[in-house]
């Protein structure tokens, strides 16, 4: 998946922030200040990957 757009769908979801905090090579997604979501290196499907940051994403609005 094309990282832009991957960055555009997860910064879409309400309350998202994004950051470095691990160094430049590691994009880093936020909800409520709790982690749901680490770029990857492309080698998996598109599809798995956006499902994986949804259910992920609700995961942690789940915990508050």
């Amino acid at each position: 998946m094309n990282i832009e757009t991957l960055r555009e769908y997860c910064i879409s979801k309400k309350n998202v922030t994004e950051g470095f905090p691990f160094g430049d090579d590691t994009l880093v997604f936020k909800v409520n200040g709790k982690i749901f979501a680490l770029i990857m290196d492309g080698s998996v499907p598109d599809r798995e990957v956006l499902s994986w940051v949804d259910h992920s994403y609700n995961q942690v609005l789940k915990k508050g």
